[in-house]
C-alpha cells in the first residue's frame, strides 16, 4: 500500500506473507517524485528478510531507475506548449478544436498594444485547422482595432514533431 502525501513523497510496505518473494519478507518504499512526475529523484526499498533480519537497501536513482512513460498522443488538441518554459508569456493553448488561443497571463508589463493596454490574458485562433496527417496548425490572431508590435493581423503556420512534443517548424506572417 503507497500512502501520497502533498510533497511528492510515498510511503509504503509490501509484505509477502505468507509467502516470500527471493527470501524477502516485507519491502518498505519511500518514494520522492521530481516536482514534474518525471522521475522518480529519491528515496529507498528496504527489505527485511524471512528471518526478520534486514536486508538489502535499494536507493533510488542510484539502485533504481525510473521514469514516467507518456502514453503517445493522438492530436495536439489538451496540449499546452510553452516559450522558454513560462506559462502564459505566449504559450500556445490546443483545448480542443474550437478552443484554441496564445495566452499573455503573465507577459512583461513592457508587452502592450498600440492603444497602450496590455494584451488580453487569452487572444483566441481565429478559424483554427488542425491536419492529422500532416500535423500542421493553420489560424490566425486579429489584433485590430488596436495593432501589436505594428502588426494588426498574425497568421500561423506550425508543424509539430511526429511526438507531437514540440514545433518543429513554422512561420507567422505579420500584416
Amino acid at each position: 500500500t503507497l500512502l501520497h502525501t502533498a510533497t511528492h513523497c510515498n510511503t509504503g510496505r509490501v509484505d509477502w506473507t505468507p509467502t516470500s518473494f527471493n527470501n524477502d519478507q516485507i519491502w518498505d518504499y519511500r518514494i520522492v517524485f521530481a516536482d514534474n512526475f518525471e522521475i522518480i529523484s529519491d528515496g529507498h526499498i528496504q527489505s527485511t528478510l524471512v528471518d526478520e533480519m534486514a536486508g538489502k537497501t535499494l536507493r533510488y536513482p542510484m539502485d533504481l531507475r525510473y521514469t514516467r512513460v507518456k502514453p503517445p498522443l493522438a492530436s495536439i488538441y489538451g496540449t499546452i506548449f510553452l516559450q522558454y518554459q513560462n506559462m502564459g508569456m505566449a504559450s500556445y493553448h490546443f483545448e480542443s478544436e474550437d478552443v484554441c488561443y496564445i495566452s499573455y497571463a503573465s507577459a512583461p508589463p513592457s508587452w502592450t498594444l498600440a492603444d497602450s493596454t496590455a494584451p488580453p490574458a487569452k487572444k483566441e485562433f481565429l478559424d483554427p485547422e488542425y491536419n492529422h496527417t500532416t500535423r500542421a496548425f493553420r489560424a490566425t490572431i486579429d489584433w485590430s482595432p488596436s495593432t501589436f508590435g505594428g502588426d494588426e493581423r498574425w497568421e500561423y503556420h506550425m508543424i509539430f514533431d511526429e511526438d507531437l512534443l514540440l514545433i518543429k517548424e513554422g512561420k507567422v506572417r505579420r500584416f
